[in-house]
């Protein structure tokens, strides 16, 4: 029979894998050992462990998010931006990219009461210009992807879309984006990945994208 480890033994052995221990996971090994040890090993496939993304890539995406949902304590994503071998100049980059999506709503918003000075043409022109200026040094189709998270995360269907299918033409892939996506379960929950999965399945139905997968 195995024995169960103390609370002490499973605080330490999360503290060794991960650097540190936070308030709620201290709980979880307080009263739910076995919980906290499945959810870092989660944790570790969703977040850590190489998937589509590089190292680089990944954080850039992360940073974005943490903007795009005003997550304070997503301060770790930057740090191991860093240590991925990102400069602050690139990390800026992805938060300024971030800030750059919340014009879609204003623009849609002219776009949809004051056509006779703001043409969807004008629109699309504008509103490129922006995120083409923000990206700085992030490549364009990388850009496409982060913007796909971070309107997923602030529950913009139109604008997941829009930027869906930018990134498609850009060269995204669709292990890219379903990676982007899973980042959505730390800080939104599992409804908004839902949501962007089944925004996503819209898109592809309407021939804008590929489809997440095939039956």
């Amino acid at each position: 029979m195995t024995q169960k480890r103390s609370t002490k033994e499973v605080v330490a052995a999360f503290v060794k894998s991960r650097g540190y221990i936070l308030p709620y996971q201290r709980v979880l090994a307080e009263y739910e050992p076995e919980l906290l040890e499945s959810f870092n090993a989660f944790y570790h496939n969703l977040t850590l462990n190489l998937r589509d993304f590089t190292l680089q890539e990944r954080e850039l995406v992360w940073t974005a998010l943490v903007t795009a949902t005003r997550e304070k304590v997503g301060r770790i994503h930057l740090q191991r931006g860093i240590e991925a071998g990102l400069t602050p100049e690139e990390l800026t980059d992805a938060i300024a990219l971030a800030a750059a999506g919340e014009a879609y709503s204003a623009i849609e918003f002219a776009t949809n009461h004051w056509q006779d000075w703001m043409s969807r043409n004008n629109a699309a022109e504008h509103y490129g210009a922006i995120i083409a200026s923000a990206r700085g040094g992030i490549d364009a189709g990388l850009a496409e992807i982060i913007l796909v998270v971070c309107f997923a995360a602030r529950h913009v269907p139109d604008g997941l879309r829009f930027h869906l299918r930018r990134a498609f033409e850009q060269g995204a892939t669709e292990g890219q984006i379903a990676e982007g996506l899973s980042y959505l379960i730390m800080p939104c929950g599992a409804n908004t990945l839902i949501e962007a999965v089944g925004v996503w399945i819209e898109a592809a139905e309407a021939g804008e994208c590929p489809p997440p997968f095939t039956d």
